[in-house]
């Protein structure tokens, strides 16, 4: 009897040890739950930050994003296409190499491409490669592009906006590129620039003349050096070259090919020669 009663005892303390708490392991005070849902909230409210910042696009992206005035996008009609989607491609890369400061990207211009900005004309898509004035010259640059438009279908303008140093004076310049392309593949078929150096001070704005226009020169000089190198490998090429024609009759009595050099130094004791009989000249007329 006794034994029975202290058993029952035993399992009705057991059952109140079990049941007694059965909030202990979750249960927390009311302070740090508010405080722990405060440091969500500002976890929270932080990611959602930095989330707003990661997304904001970038100058170049954002080029992506900016309209251009007067698009057509009917290419086609129901018997001929008069434009393409690759123009409007090509005015936006041409757009992001202008905020780059540079024209590198050559598969954006036909092989027959011209360029003219009033200081420098050359032809064909290498003379882009060099156009590094404002990387060789202008500290700190920075390009903004304006706005963006079509003239007609085959006609696009973008103004754009350099700012930077010149020489320690500030320089502020407005341009505007003017493309020519071609319909079916949107390469460009001409490119003209124009500078508004209003914004400049006078002094700033004679500078950047003057150091454009010199630069313009020192170019105009290697690419007409680059210019009679091609044309001399030309002349000198085996392209016209009757020496290796098994039918030529003349073959045993030709001499040895010396290859390009030698319009090269024939060129070169022209020029000789020239520059010594106008020396002469002009010592005999000092004489006089």
């Amino acid at each position: 009897m006794l034994r029975q009663t202290l058993s029952s005892k035993s399992t009705a303390a057991r059952g109140r040890a079990t049941h007694a708490c059965p909030f202990a392991v979750g249960w927390l005070p009311r302070s740090s739950r508010q405080q722990g849902h405060s440091n969500r909230t500002e976890s929270s409210s932080r990611s959602g930050v930095a989330r707003a910042v990661e997304t904001e696009p970038s100058p170049l992206d954002s080029i992506a994003l900016k309209t251009i005035e007067d698009l057509d996008t009917n290419y086609c009609d129901d018997f001929v296409c008069t434009s393409s989607p690759a123009v409007e491609q090509t005015v936006r890369s041409l757009a992001r190499e202008l905020t780059r400061g540079r024209y590198t990207t050559t598969s954006l211009y036909q092989p027959g491409v011209t360029y003219s900005d009033g200081f420098r004309t050359f032809t064909g898509p290498e003379g882009f490669s060099k156009q590094r004035w404002v990387a060789d010259n202008v500290d700190k640059p920075r390009q903004t592009i304006v706005k963006m438009r079509m003239l007609d279908k085959g006609t696009s303008q973008i103004t754009w906006r350099l700012e930077g140093s010149l020489g320690g004076m500030g320089l502020d310049v407005a341009l505007t590129t003017t493309c020519e392309h071609n319909l079916v593949t949107g390469r460009i078929t001409s490119l003209r620039e124009s500078w508004d150096l209003s914004r400049c001070s006078p002094p700033a704005a004679l500078l950047a003349t003057f150091n454009r226009y010199s630069w313009s020169a020192r170019q105009a000089v290697a690419d007409a050096r680059d210019g009679l190198g091609k044309a001399a490998q030309q002349l000198g090429g085996d392209g016209g070259s009757s020496s290796n024609m098994p039918a030529d009759p003349t073959r045993f009595y030709q001499g040895s090919d010396s290859g390009p050099n030698q319009d090269v130094i024939a060129v070169g004791f022209l020029i000789a020669l020239l520059y010594l009989a106008f020396k002469l000249f002009g010592a005999l007329e000092t004489l006089h």
